[in-house]
């Protein structure tokens, strides 16, 4: 063989071999789709391809997507949880408030598809006129299981199935140690949000219920009143349960940032085992009240309670 054929031959090869390299590590599209059916509390909702252009009024399901990465169109600017403030850009379309949609910027942008929680019910039928739309909720008595099913809908809806199941498998190990942890301590525990002078507690039934259901800290009080902001208390109850943990929530930062919890630094809270044991642990509310039921604020939950407890 001549060298001018071997030189020939060669370059052909090359060319494959790298031909076959570039394919190999072209990143992969999403699978495209006909046409998919969601099935929710509020009915069934079909969508014929893809969703490319996002609305979203639900924070768990925008948190989710941003973990996910899928890009989002519209959103809820304020109020936003911290950890989702880039959303507050001007790159993002502002569409009205949780409680309030602006329907004529809605209609204008034309979106794929319209995202809702528990907040919007009640205009699920009107959002439905302009887009598919889409009903997310965590349910009290098993968040971890409505959780798992909405991150996993969305996962399958833009192709992220994979990224959904290694994120199931890193919390639930999570949940699990700190389950453990849990079952081995005989102290209880009392939820308390402060709002200003006003207390309210939660309990198991509540819709901070998983700290005691998920994550099996035992509660002081098993019969707490269930109502959308907790039951409302004295500093005489707190002293009578005398719980070993006191999880707060500074609920009144949520809507005036200069708001603290410098009620509760009092002579009857000092005598409370908390206190004195220095168990009185202040939650993040952007994860337990604004947020809530997405893949970045159920994981900070989880590493939140597992420090408390360690």
């Amino acid at each position: 063989m001549n060298k001018k054929l071997m030189a020939t031959i060669l370059g052909v090869i090359a060319v494959v071999l790298v031909g076959y390299f570039v394919f190999q590590n072209m990143p992969a599209k999403e699978a495209p789709i006909t046409s998919i059916s969601i099935t929710h509390e509020l009915g069934e909702t079909k969508l014929n391809t893809r969703p490319e252009k996002i609305v979203t009024f639900d924070w768990a399901s925008l948190e989710t997507m941003h973990a996910l990465g899928v890009e989002v169109t519209g959103v809820v600017k304020s109020s936003l949880p911290s950890y989702l403030s880039e959303y507050e850009g001007e790159r993002y379309t502002d569409i009205g408030t949780i409680f309030e949609p602006n329907f004529e910027e809605i209609a204008k942008m034309k979106p794929d598809v319209i995202f809702i929680g528990a907040r919007q019910r009640k205009h699920y039928e009107a959002l439905s006129k302009i887009a598919p739309t889409l009903f997310f909720d965590t349910d009290i008595a098993d968040y971890i299981g409505s959780f798992e099913k909405n991150i996993t809908t969305i996962g399958e809806l833009f192709s992220k199935e994979d990224d959904v199941k290694t994120y199931l498998i890193d919390l639930k190990k999570d949940i699990k140690t700190v389950q453990e942890q849990a079952e081995k301590m005989s102290e209880n525990a009392l939820i308390l949000s402060v709002t200003g002078d006003d207390l309210n507690v939660y309990g198991p039934k509540s819709r901070l219920g998983m700290l005691h259901n998920t994550l099996k800290i035992k509660a002081v009080d098993e019969g707490i009143e269930v109502a959308t902001h907790g039951q409302s208390v004295g500093f005489e109850y707190i002293l009578e349960k005398n719980p070993d943990y006191i999880f707060v929530i500074n609920r009144g930062a949520l809507t005036d940032a200069s708001q603290t919890t410098s009620v509760l630094d009092n002579d009857v809270m000092k005598k409370t085992k908390a206190y004195m044991n220095k168990k009185i642990i202040y939650l993040n509310q952007d994860n337990w009240v604004i947020g809530s039921g997405g893949m970045i604020s159920t994981t900070e939950m989880v590493k939140e309670i597992a420090a408390a407890i360690q």
